[in-house]
């Protein structure tokens, strides 16, 4: 703490609140504050995404994002279950949050049909991206509501939840799995077949 202070960093404790399942910095020490807030002060203005850190897109078990746009919407955890299964069958999710971290780019050049494609292919990004961020907000309610214990709180520190819920690579499976709605990723390469 002492070496934190003399370099000028600030020690971000999240909590995760109850009603909107956002990371939330109730020390008010950074900008981070949760969909709730309403007064959100801009405390570090040389920050891509000033509010940007949540919990994971994919298994809500752990912190993901970040105050940059090349930052990852998934745990270190999903990454890799996500990178493997890239790799073992050929899919995967978006879980970059800029295009290009995904794949996806318009070149400067392009027009045409080539700038319509490119602008249909970030659309569909776009979207992607916010049907795993919802994604992840439902799973965050779901692991909440299964501690009886939390239901009066309006805030559980990240710490506790992530005491609760202990991210690991079987969990990354298991949430990839819930969410392609399978039992077995392998699965998914029949449907598509």
């Amino acid at each position: 703490m002492l070496l934190e202070a003399q370099l000028g960093l600030i020690v971000m404790s999240f909590s995760v609140c109850t009603t909107c399942f956002h990371l939330t910095d109730l020390t008010k020490k950074s900008s981070q504050r949760c969909a709730c807030a309403t007064e959100v002060r801009a405390l570090n203005t040389g920050l891509d995404c000033p509010c940007g850190f949540h919990l994971c897109d994919l298994c809500a078990r752990a912190e993901a994002g970040g105050t940059s746009r090349w930052s990852w919407n998934a745990c270190k955890s999903c990454l890799n279950v996500n990178a493997n299964t890239q790799k073992r069958l050929g899919f995967s999710l978006p879980l970059g949050r800029h295009s290009i971290m995904n794949g996806f780019s318009v070149p400067a050049s392009a027009v045409g049909k080539e700038l319509a494609a490119g602008a249909d292919s970030l659309v569909a990004f776009i979207a992607k991206s916010v049907a795993l961020s919802d994604w992840g907000l439902l799973q965050a309610r779901e692991l909440f509501e299964s501690v009886p214990q939390w239901a009066k709180e309006d805030y559980v520190p990240l710490e506790v939840w992530q005491k609760k819920f202990k991210p690991s690579k079987e969990k990354s499976l298991e949430a990839l799995q819930k969410y392609y709605g399978v039992k077995k990723l392998a699965d998914l390469l029949k449907q598509v077949n």
